[in-house]
């Protein structure tokens, strides 16, 4: 009987022992995972949080327009994605804000310019030419018609007093301006 007791108790032991190595190593192992994935959502976190931050910069660093750039495109159906129509541009000429050299100075959103210009007398200069009928081929008598005196300086300007507008428009290209949201 002792030695089934004894037998007993070393089974009882032997089981014990398993049992407790068994359980720490699931408990280990689970343990493991649990660290392993807070690791991955705390790097996760910080990825994310640094992409957020670094952004704006990294777009700047690899040449992307940042918000509220302003671009030409040359696309018949208007903008692409991620842009928006900049109406404060239609029909209008960009010009640089500062002053270049022997140019007159322009301020931030400043509008100018006049499509066309309006002509009267009043905007003409007082100017002389010389003639010499003489030799019609060139200057103002160029036609064998000429009413002006045989050599002499013309002074002054005697145009009729109406206005009619003259375009102030250089040749031109239209395209698409559109502003980076």
């Amino acid at each position: 009987m002792q030695d089934n007791e004894k037998r007993l108790e070393n089974r009882l032991q032997q089981f014990r022992e398993e049992f407790h190595s068994r359980i720490g190593k699931e408990v280990r192992h689970e343990s493991t995972k649990t660290v392993v994935k807070a690791l991955v959502l705390l790097i996760a976190a910080a990825a994310v949080g640094w992409w957020l931050y670094l952004k704006p910069y990294l777009v700047q660093l690899v040449g992307g327009i940042p918000e509220g750039g302003v671009v030409a495109f040359d696309s018949p159906s208007g903008c692409p994605a991620g842009w928006v129509k900049f109406e404060d541009a239609a029909s209008r000429f960009i010009v640089g804000v500062g002053e270049g050299a022997e140019l007159k100075p322009r301020t931030y959103r400043e509008r100018g310019g006049e499509e066309t210009n309006l002509y009267s007398l009043f905007s003409l200069d007082i100017h002389s030419h010389s003639v010499n009928p003489e030799t019609p081929s060139s200057g103002i008598c160029a036609t064998e018609d000429c009413l002006l005196p045989a050599t002499g300086t013309v002074k002054g300007v005697e145009p009729p007093n109406i206005k009619r507008p003259d375009s102030n428009m250089p040749p031109f290209l239209a395209l698409h301006f559109c502003a980076r949201r």
